[in-house]
């Protein structure tokens, strides 16, 4: 069950062609940008690939320049949106590797057509993260590179406040998982059910250890909390591209570099049969990490218990979608998430 290749092992990014009958909307679109970025379509794809947000367009013009084109969900303000923009332009001009920020016609970051919200960044090309080649010892410094950087972002670009762990909500939420284990299957499928059953005893002491323990985790600070395999695009072995800056938020460094840590690391473990020793993997990673990323604290952050929490987060998040929103779009990812948990114990 660990260091399988997971839902992220896939390390080419999946795009489909878009039909010339849906293509009007961005026809008319990309005549609000200017002629430097993007002159006349000539073809259109969107993402295939689960993970990343279906309303990302890949965009490319007579000229073969190419953009990545996203259409913002409705929960999205003009104002965070913007936010989001201005911190991918302002680490770029701290010459960390993200795609970066154009602009429209008016100037603007942003631009609201047909009642949404669009914006674009230039398109980076390569591959998803796999470890190989050296992308495995690059991700790690990047990773710290990125939060070195955040450290200093600016205030009135500064991202939210993220969420709490161990939350009210949470707790009564595990709880109420805890006494349903005879109707699981309600919600799960037989396969997740007895999936779940088999580890649930080790899953219940990890949140009861954990949510009692006074883990240090560092200041709060505006933190890249989700730089998965998919979020890291590379090139001749280097990543070229950090993705996906809606998981910024501030939050304790800890659990961001933890968690980090244990996607980039397990990713190049389950894609290298060879490996047997994950803990001088996780050792070298953070090694690594922390030759780019300087606090005087850091060699109190304990990786294993930081990175379970927020695994442990996001399983709750899959339990509420189920008991709240009757949501079973994410269930798949249960698995993965446990297989986590024992993950962070072998590497960290």
């Amino acid at each position: 069950m660990i260091f399988e290749p997971d839902i992220f092992s896939d390390s080419k990014p999946k795009w489909k062609l878009l039909k010339d009958e849906n293509m009007n909307v961005f026809e008319e679109l990309v005549k609000f940008i200017p002629n430097n970025y993007f002159s006349k379509l000539s073809s259109c794809y969107y993402s295939g690939a689960f993970e990343i947000n279906s309303l990302n367009y890949k965009l490319e013009d007579i000229n073969k320049n190419i953009i990545i084109l996203k259409k913002w969900p409705r929960n999205k303000t003009i104002i965070e949106v913007n936010k989001i923009q201005e911190l991918i332009n302002w680490l770029y001009s701290e010459n960390i590797s993200v795609p970066k920020s154009g602009i429209f016609i008016d100037n603007k970051l942003t631009f609201n057509f047909q009642n949404s919200i669009w914006s674009y960044n230039i398109f980076k090309d390569g591959d998803y993260y796999s470890g190989i080649d050296g992308e495995f010892e690059n991700a790690a410094i990047v990773t710290g590179k990125l939060h070195q950087a955040l450290k200093k972002t600016p205030l009135k670009i500064s991202p939210k406040i993220g969420f709490k762990y161990f939350s009210k909500q949470d707790n009564l939420v595990f709880e109420k998982i805890r006494k349903s284990r005879n109707s699981w299957g309600k919600f799960l499928s037989n396969e997740h059910s007895d999936f779940l059953n088999f580890h649930w005893d080790y899953l219940f002491s990890c949140w009861e250890s954990l949510k009692n323990d006074k883990i240090f985790s560092g200041d709060s600070i505006p933190c890249h909390f989700d730089m998965h395999p998919h979020n890291l695009i590379t090139k001749n072995g280097e990543i070229s591209a950090v993705l996906d800056f809606e998981s910024v938020n501030v939050m304790p460094i800890g659990y961001s570099l933890a968690f980090n840590a244990l996607k980039q690391c397990r990713q190049y473990i389950s894609l290298d049969n060879e490996i047997s020793n994950y803990k001088q993997v996780g050792d070298l990673y953070i090694s690594n990490l922390f030759s780019e990323f300087k606090m005087k604290e850091i060699e109190n952050y304990n990786f294993c218990k930081l990175s379970k929490t927020e695994v442990l987060r996001r399983i709750c998040n899959i339990f509420h979608a189920n008991l709240v929103h009757k949501n079973k779009s994410w269930n798949h990812v249960l698995p993965v998430q446990i297989a986590h948990l024992y993950e962070s114990e072998k590497l960290f």
